[in-house]
């Protein structure tokens, strides 16, 4: 049998071929992936337990310069808090035992448009907006499990407190409270319901939709 040089480069240029769009189809998937979830922000502080939970699965200690992402969950333990700095200039405090998870969190920059969607899913948090809020109000918003709460400009303070479980006592009557100490914010309840809140002042929507 004799040796075909020309069969011998055109299998080596078939398996060039073969290697470069394996190649190709893997950098488009890590670029996919990253675009799924952009970058928020990262941990600028962290003090005594603090983790990050990753929406496909996944947890890792929090500690200064960790990166956040869309999808990731903030949570604080007892004793313990933590400052993230966010990709438009925000900054939010998470006080112990606290639960925030990252909606959206992207400048036109990343993505088209800018999002700021957080779920604050128990415990405390203080924000200062940052350009997102102050630009393009409409395009931030802050949610729980009784309320949305819009922002003008920004500078307040968000607590809920979930309904107890059995055997259980809340620390005070459950749902969501936001102080205002700079702008206004406007809280939504589920029913549509909605309460402005000016600079220096307190509001709060229940589970039963009231906002004393």
């Amino acid at each position: 049998m004799r040796w075909n040089w020309v069969d011998t480069l055109k299998s080596d240029h078939m398996k060039n071929v073969h290697f470069l769009i394996c190649c190709g189809l893997a950098l488009l998937s890590l670029l996919c992936s990253a675009s799924a979830f952009a970058r928020a922000g990262l941990v600028q502080f962290a003090s005594g337990e603090v983790s990050i939970w990753k929406r496909g699965g996944g947890e890792s200690a929090a500690q200064k310069g960790s990166e956040l992402y869309e999808g990731d969950t903030v949570v604080t333990g007892r004793s313990s808090s933590a400052q993230l700095l966010m990709v438009d200039g925000g900054l939010i405090s998470l006080r112990a035992d606290t639960r925030l998870v990252i909606e959206s969190y992207h400048t036109g920059s990343g993505k088209s448009g800018d999002k700021a969607l957080l779920n604050l899913v128990k415990g405390a948090m203080r924000s200062v907006t940052g350009s997102i809020g102050r630009e393009k109000k409409a395009d931030y918003s802050l949610r729980t499990e009784t309320a949305t709460i819009g922002i003008r400009g920004t500078d307040h303070e968000t607590v809920f407190i979930p309904r107890p479980g059995s055997g259980e006592r809340a620390p005070a009557e459950p749902g969501t409270y936001d102080k205002v100490n700079t702008g206004a914010t406007v809280m939504e309840a589920r029913s549509g319901r909605r309460l402005n809140v000016d600079q220096g002042e307190t509001g709060f929507i229940g589970y039963d939709n009231a906002a004393p």
